[in-house]
């Protein structure tokens, strides 16, 4: 084998494996999920064993949200395999909130009794969550000490996806750094 297949070879493995989970991204649009008890829940399996996941999804803040007045205050909440990433007060009546949207992501700025609709998916909190064992438990809700839930306060989620990204494992970095290894073997032997 000539030099210069050697050193294409070595290259080609090099490249193979870096790029064998960097590439990889799946979006999950059409998605298994319940609701119960004023909280929404879904579950993905079989995920790569470890990755990186962006979630994004359209909130709906229907109805009378009181935010931190005498009848709130109103939070909407997020728990991402049991870890609560996001939990804020949402208000329709001007009062104290402690919810600041990103700019571009209202939909639909809500009063009174009215809907307010959100664009989650460009919120720093969802993006970038790092999930082990090929698991995804998502769970949305909304509590307070006077919530409303059902009567005149309530929320929707919609539009969700999921785009999970695998992080290499050691192994992959393993191979790549052995592809280097063939790659400047290769070299050292030419030059010499």
């Amino acid at each position: 084998m000539t030099e210069m297949k050697k050193t294409l070879l070595a290259l080609a493995l090099c490249a193979s494996a870096g790029a064998s989970n960097a590439a990889f991204t799946t979006v999950y649009s059409d998605v298994t999920s319940h609701w119960s008890d004023n909280s929404f829940v879904l579950e993905l399996n079989n995920l790569p064993t470890t990755g990186l996941v962006n979630l994004g999804f359209d909130l709906n803040i229907i109805g009378s949200w009181d935010g931190n007045n005498g009848w709130g205050p109103d939070r909407f909440n997020v728990k991402v395999n049991d870890s609560l990433v996001f939990s804020e007060v949402f208000d329709h009546f001007g009062a104290d909130t402690s919810f600041h949207p990103v700019a571009g992501s209202v939909i639909q700025q809500g009063s009174g009794w009215g809907t307010s609709i959100y664009n989650m998916s460009i919120q720093p909190t969802f993006q970038n969550l790092l999930v082990t064992g090929g698991k995804l438990k998502v769970e949305w809700f909304a509590n307070g000490p006077i919530w409303q839930g059902g009567s005149d306060e309530s929320f929707a989620v919609s539009n969700i996806s999921v785009a999970v990204a695998p992080v290499p494992e050691p192994e992959t970095y393993a191979l790549m750094g052995l592809g280097l290894v063939g790659l400047l073997a290769a070299r050292r032997r030419k030059h010499k």
